[in-house]
Order: C-alpha cells, then structure tokens, then sequence
C-alpha cells in the first residue's frame, strides 16, 4: 500500500489475480529497480525457470491506501488482511498503530501467535479478528511446519469457495 503495509490478498482465480497485479503494477512508481542496490527481481514461469526481470523497483508503496485496498480486492472477487501484523516493519500496527475499523479487516496473520497475548494489550482490536499464523517466509528452508488448520466443509472445492468460507469467520 502507499503506507507500505503489507497485505494478504488472496483471489478465486489466477485470472482475477493477474488482473488484480497489471492495476497494481500500473500504480507503482516509475522507479527503475537497481540489481546493485536492491538485487535481481526475476520472473519464474510455470517450469520454475526464470523468463525475465521486472524493471520497476518493487520495493516501493503502491500509490493505494490501506482503507480504499479491502473494496479494490473485493471487485476483483477477492479478500485480504493485513500481514504480519507483529513485525518491526511493514506492519499495519507500525505504520498506523492501529488496525482502522474503515479498513473492515475480519482477520489478521501474525508470524508468531504466541506474541498475541502480548499484542492485545497495547492493541485490543485484534480480540475481534480471526487471527492466522503463517511463517512470512522468504526463502524455502524459512517455511514453517504447519501449526495452524481450518476445518473445511468436504465439498469446499474452489479457491473462490474457500474465500468465502473465510470470509464468514468469526471470532
């Protein structure tokens, strides 16, 4: 986002996805990406073999705010939250200090579910938020073992399926 909080945009689709990413892309700026500084941003196909380079500086915010991002993801048929949320930086809770209620988060990811109890003193508006670890890994070997699990009904099927399922979860 433009606050260069980090969000977890999930979709029904790859279609809805890449249509989702080219608006996004347009609304980065024209920034060139230097492979000295920042290193080489490759572009894997689908045999995981590198097909090109991204030339522009991914490094940077979208010119997208963390309030207006929920309604762009939904027209896209998609559902997001904020990520990492008890991380040092690109943290909705760093960047704002709080998680605004015009945003309509339902849930948040944290790397560390033991730092919730912690968070919720000095943040309690994630008591009503479905919360979701997930390891925010960069690298293979940094991903964790599964530690969370979702009861799914068995005829849940579709990617767009599951955003539904999770979007109707509560606390």
């Amino acid at each position: 986002t433009e606050e260069e909080i980090h969000v977890v945009c999930l979709f029904p689709d790859v279609d809805a996805a890449l249509r989702f990413s080219r608006m996004l892309h347009e609304k980065l700026p024209p920034i060139c990406n230097d492979e000295r500084a920042f290193g080489r941003q490759s572009i894997f196909g689908s045999q995981d073999q590198e097909i090109g380079t991204e030339p522009l500086l991914l490094l940077t915010g979208a010119a997208l705010s963390v309030d207006e991002l929920p309604a762009v993801v939904a027209q896209y048929g998609g559902f997001c939250f904020p990520a990492h949320v008890d991380r040092d930086s690109f943290s909705i809770l760093v960047s704002l200090g709080v998680i605004p209620d015009s945003c309509g988060f339902t849930m948040a990811e944290l790397r560390d579910k033991s730092r919730l109890p912690q968070l919720l003193t000095t943040n309690p508006e994630l008591g009503d938020k479905v919360i979701v670890q997930n390891s925010d890994a960069h690298y293979l070997q940094d991903i964790a073992e599964p530690e969370q699990f979702f009861e799914v009904p068995d005829d849940l099927t579709t990617a767009g399926q599951f955003i539904a399922f999770l979007k109707g979860l509560r606390v």
